[in-house]
């Protein structure tokens, strides 16, 4: 699917370095916000990004954060 409403993301930057981690959370940041993402001029709907992680740099980004 090209034009996402949700999007779903199951550790993200599991195995990353933290530069390139806070370049995929700025993708989807971005993503999330209707923005440019790179492969093309961004639409301005938002969307949501739903992120699956245990990585505390990870949960610093978040607007929200659920625990079980």
């Amino acid at each position: 699917m090209t034009d996402p409403v949700v999007i779903l993301a199951d550790e993200p930057t599991g195995n990353l370095d933290r530069d390139n981690a806070a370049g995929v959370l700025a993708a989807l940041s971005a993503a999330a916000a209707g923005a440019d993402t790179g492969a093309g001029e961004g639409d301005g709907i938002p969307r949501t990004v739903l992120i699956a992680t245990h990585d505390p740099f990870v949960i610093e980004h978040a607007d929200e954060v659920l625990s079980l």
